[in-house]
């Protein structure tokens, strides 16, 4: 990668991590414009990347947290409990050989 582009990627993404410490805004979606606008990554492959970031940012994040006040996991037993349990209970009936669940009928109607 040239010298030229790598100072504008590092000056958008000092952008958007100002904007998004600012505001509060998602930041995964600001760098998919800087991935496909200024880097040329296909849309998957962006997405891929940007997913990938916020998932570690996120683990992070939780991780800082508990770390920093400990009782909040405590005081959040329930809800964590109200969203691992239905969860748990979905995977039971994903197949097992790795093919997809086909989606219902009503769910592609009106799209082609």
């Amino acid at each position: 990668m040239q010298r030229k582009y790598t100072f504008y990627i590092a000056l958008a993404g000092a952008v958007a991590g100002t904007v998004n410490g600012l505001f509060g805004a998602g930041g995964g979606m600001m760098m998919l414009i800087v991935f496909t606008a200024m880097l040329g990554y296909e849309r998957k492959t962006a997405v891929g990347t940007s997913t990938f970031i916020m998932t570690f940012t996120a683990l992070i994040a939780s991780v800082s947290h508990i770390l920093i006040e400990p009782t909040i996991i405590y005081e959040c037993w329930d809800f964590l409990l109200l969203a691992v349990q239905p969860a748990g209970r979905y995977q039971s009936f994903l197949p097992r050989n790795g093919s997809v669940i086909p989606l219902p009928s009503s769910f592609h109607r009106g799209r082609k």
